[in-house]
């Protein structure tokens, strides 16, 4: 399932732990989505913002995210879950995808700055990201 969102600012993006660990990701079975982000200002930074989206639709595949130009992020995951595995976050009802991760391809990021903190945030949790 393919979805696209629009928003005036990142805020709508960024959405509280508190929130997280009560709630079920609304868009949950979403593999592809984009996001157009219509404000000039840069609010948070593009870690906050993707943690956010992850916890939106957890299953991505795809990213597309715009705010000046288009930046691609496309991600594998390991193989689903066996019959005898369990989530791996016992406090939540659904896969999380920081557990099966498998590769991350970044494409179009052109602030180097911006790019670090992609790599840093994924390389932290999970195996080595391709590049492109």
């Amino acid at each position: 399932m393919a979805l696209e969102l629009t928003c005036k600012s990142e805020q709508g993006l960024v959405i509280p732990k508190d929130v997280r660990e009560h709630l079920f990701p609304p868009l949950y079975g979403a593999n592809r989505v984009k996001v157009h982000i219509h404000s000039p200002l840069i609010s948070y930074s593009v870690v906050d913002i993707l943690d956010g989206i992850f916890w939106l639709s957890p299953q991505l595949d795809t990213l597309s995210y715009f705010k000046f130009y288009l930046k691609t992020l496309e991600f594998s995951y390991e193989d689903a879950l066996g019959e005898d595995e369990k989530f791996c976050c016992t406090s939540q009802p659904w896969n999380c995808w920081r557990h099966k991760l498998k590769q991350v391809k970044i494409h179009n990021f052109k602030h180097t700055e911006e790019k670090q903190k992609l790599k840093n945030y994924f390389c932290h949790k999970h195996r080595y990201l391709g590049d492109n």
